[in-house]
Order: structure tokens, then C-alpha cells, then sequence
């Protein structure tokens, strides 16, 4: 069989493939994006981040292909050029029983409009305000694109966004790491009969950090991870704890992580081990029951007064 346009021979009857893409050309259509100065795009009515990383799937969706042939892969490349993006655009497919590669150029229109983040930015909208209380600057932990405007004050930052379900994002994220956390509600106005709430979210350190030491009640407590319940060890008993975050922070800090020294094992008695301290070269007893250590074992330990706590 033959090609009745050209003559080259076919495979089956109709149009070589050359001539049949001559005849139909894959086309795109015409697409215009708006995009803002954040680089935010408007496409399907839905503002969207990161436009480069979009392209294909645009492409793929404003793509027209003649009704005979299939498309098995696209590929683009990119540049932008002022007010537009050019476009070249591999596409490979089938057409009947044979495969086919096309290369077509393109471009994309750019619309300059502000997306609705930056107008509320500028306009000094927020929904929330974090309220942080910390002895570290949290500002690199928040995406600044919800960040209408930031103020120091005593003790930390007051950051003020304009996504409420964002700032409860934080909150819970913060949370989970051990952090204090409480929410409130301001009255802030009425809109059509409806009255208008501004969330403020408190976010605070705990007095304690992983490794310090808590007396709480009887017991204490080494901390060895925080979290919303924190994981802690009992010295006195050597057994480990979970206890909930807001229970300790009744609870009086005794010693700090680096308190803790090092000693090793001199001599092993029934019930009673003798200790060298590492630094001082000074040596202690101490009563109890150590199985499990053999002398000459490096240990840590913590003098509280008169007591001494391997830990």
C-alpha cells in the first residue's frame, strides 16, 4: 500500500504518517495565565504554586490531537520571556501501527493580576495571631506567605496570618513537639449579622529541655523526649515514665543536663558499688542494687545535695 498524497509506501491504507500530521497538525490551544508578583498562577478558577513545575500538565490538558492518533509521551522545555512563556513541546505517539515523533512551538500569555494571599497581605488582613513566647526566633518555621505583619514584644514575637487553619497547622505542630499551646477567640466585628472571630494562639517553651532533671512529687525525672506527653526516666526507681506536659510543668527543676557527670565503676560490692569521678579523681560509694555493671564501666551520675543518682 501506498500513500496517496506522496507515494511513500504504508503499512495500511490512508495517509503516511508525515502527510497525515501535515494535514492535521497536533495544535495547542490558546492558554493566558494570570500570575502574581509571589508566583502564585490562576488556572481552573484555583490559585496554585509553583507554575514550572505545572507546565506539562497544562500543556497535556490544552493539547488537540487529530482523532487517528494517540499520544505515549510529552516532554517540554521552558523559557520565559517577558509578558510569555515559549514553549517546545516533544511529543511522541502512535498513529495506527507506527510510531511517531513531533515537535511543535508554542507560547503561554502572562497576565500580571495580585492573587488573594498578597491582597490581604497588603491590605493588613490576618485571621490569626501566633503568639510565641519562645527564647528562639520562630519566624523561619512559618511560611512567610501567610505572614501579614510581625511585631516584637516583650519575651518573643507576635505574628499575625492571614490563614486560621494554617496558624492551627502550627499550633498543633508545635504541640506535638512539646511546646505549651492554648487557643482563644477575640470578637473583632460583624459582617452581614455575622459576628467575625480573630484567632490568637499562644505558643510557649517548657521550662525544661531534654536531659535536664525535675523533682515531681516523689520522684526524679530525667526528660528524654518532649512532646505532649513527655518520656522521662525515674532515677530514684530506674524505670521509665510517660508523663502528661502540662503535669510537669508543675513540677521543680532541680539540675540541668550539664550537671550530669561522668565516673567509672573503681570496685563492686554486694549491694554497693565504689565510683571514681573522671574529673576529680575523688571516689564515693554508692548503695544499691547495680546489676549488670562490671568494674571499670564508664557511668554518668548527678549529685543532688547530699545524694547521688546514676542515671
Amino acid at each position: 500500500m501506498f500513500c496517496p498524497k506522496c507515494g511513500k509506501e504504508t503499512k495500511e491504507k490512508g495517509l503516511c504518517i508525515d502527510c497525515f500530521l501535515k494535514r492535521y497538525p497536533i495544535e495547542i490551544k490558546e492558554i493566558t495565565l494570570p500570575i502574581c508578583k509571589c508566583g502564585r498562577y490562576l488556572y481552573h478558577g484555583n490559585w496554585n504554586l509553583n507554575i514550572e513545575g505545572s507546565l506539562k500538565r497544562i500543556v497535556r490538558e490544552n493539547l488537540v490531537l487529530p482523532s487517528e492518533t494517540k499520544m505515549s509521551d510529552l516532554e517540554i522545555k521552558s523559557k520565559f520571556e517577558g509578558n510569555k512563556i515559549i514553549l517546545e513541546i516533544h511529543i511522541s505517539g502512535r498513529y495506527k501501527n507506527e510510531r511517531f515523533k513531533e515537535e511543535i512551538l508554542a507560547e503561554i500569555k502572562i497576565q500580571s493580576k495580585t492573587c488573594p494571599t498578597c491582597s490581604r497581605i497588603f491590605g493588613g488582613y490576618y485571621e490569626a495571631v501566633l503568639q510565641f513566647r519562645t527564647d528562639f526566633d520562630p519566624r523561619k518555621m512559618i511560611d512567610p506567605e501567610f505572614i501579614s505583619k510581625m511585631e516584637r514584644v516583650q519575651g518573643g514575637f507576635d505574628l499575625c496570618l492571614t490563614s486560621s487553619n494554617y496558624a492551627k497547622k502550627i499550633s498543633k505542630d508545635f504541640n506535638k513537639k512539646g511546646f505549651l499551646v492554648k487557643e482563644s477567640t477575640k470578637l473583632v466585628g460583624i459582617k452581614k449579622g455575622k459576628a467575625l472571630h480573630r484567632l490568637f494562639i499562644s505558643i510557649k517553651s517548657p521550662k525544661f529541655r531534654v536531659g535536664d532533671f525535675l523533682e515531681y512529687r516523689d520522684k526524679i525525672l530525667q526528660i528524654l523526649e518532649l512532646g505532649k506527653s513527655v518520656r522521662c526516666k525515674d532515677i530514684k526507681k530506674r524505670k521509665m515514665l510517660m508523663m502528661p506536659l502540662p503535669k510537669l510543668q508543675r513540677a521543680r527543676l532541680i539540675a540541668k543536663s550539664r550537671d550530669v557527670r561522668k565516673a567509672m565503676v573503681s570496685s563492686i560490692a554486694p549491694n554497693e558499688i565504689q565510683l571514681l569521678d573522671l574529673k576529680s579523681y575523688k571516689t564515693f560509694e554508692l548503695g544499691g542494687n547495680f546489676e549488670g555493671l562490671r568494674q571499670r564501666d564508664e557511668v554518668e551520675y548527678l549529685r543532688i545535695g547530699r545524694d547521688v543518682y546514676l542515671v
